[in-house]
């Protein structure tokens, strides 16, 4: 295929992605109560005196709505998009890898959907509950309802994203692209760099929550490094033998 017809493949590919994403928006549009209750669980009783978030002008709740219809539907999309790029460049790849990706598609979105879990029901809640306390009598929380679900969205996606780091350390080690010797060099980078991601999804001067994202980017990179260890190339027999036998 010439390069305009693969990206004529690749624009069909993604149009049906935006379809699917659209609908996702038009869903979370209808249902915004349900799904608002259910993004407040997290911080339920803490945002305000009468348990619930305020506003401060006539269209924030508006533009709340829409934010989260927006990445209810990159959500909803998700899955078909990673499918859809997956047979785009399976034509390129050979049967073998092509057998890999499909079983790691899979392995993403469980991965992925086990991150935003851990967020939601683990870190989340103990965060808000230490950040909405700490001043328990010296301050009053009167937290923005868009405040509250930006810190939410980019707290949980960078939780479901950084749960994808062992996967793609023991891809990259598996198509020998990188050795688990590569992954350790890197590690006192890898540390630094999870600081700087958590200080990037949350740019408050808080610390506490950074700490949280950084921490757990670090324990999944060490889990990375450990299955690139399990995947390196075994040195067979003839291969120990070939040094001794070239030095008589």
């Amino acid at each position: 295929m010439s390069i305009v017809a693969h990206l004529e493949e690749l624009r069909r590919r993604l149009w049906w992605v935006a379809v699917v994403a659209l609908v996702g928006f038009a869903l979370a549009i209808a249902f915004y109560h349900p799904i608002f209750k259910v993004l407040l669980v997290p911080a339920h009783g803490l945002l305000s005196p009468n348990t619930t978030p305020i506003v401060t002008s006539p269209t924030e709740f508006m533009g709340a709505t829409i934010t989260v219809a927006i990445v209810a539907g990159l959500v909803l999309a998700l899955p078909f998009l990673v499918y859809q790029i997956i047979l785009f460049v399976a034509p390129a790849v050979s049967a073998k890898n092509q057998a890999l990706m499909l079983l790691a598609m899979p392995i993403i979105l469980l991965l992925f959907a086990g991150g935003v879990a851990m967020g939601y029901f683990l870190v989340l809640p103990i965060m808000f509950r230490f950040l909405l306390t700490y001043g328990n009598g010296l301050v009053t929380p009167m937290i923005r309802i868009s405040d509250y679900l930006n810190l939410l969205v980019i707290l949980l996606a960078g939780i479901g994203l950084a749960f994808e780091t062992p996967l793609v350390m023991y891809l990259l080690a598996k198509l020998r692209v990188i050795s688990y010797k590569g992954f350790m060099r890197f590690q006192k980078w890898m540390i630094f760099l999870s600081f700087v991601v958590g200080a990037i999804f949350d740019p408050s001067p808080n610390p506490f929550d950074q700490i949280v994202v950084a921490g757990t980017i670090i324990a999944l990179y060490q889990i990375g490094v450990l299955l690139a260890w399990l995947v390196r190339p075994r040195e067979t027999s003839a291969s120990r033998l070939a040094p001794s036998s070239a030095s008589r």
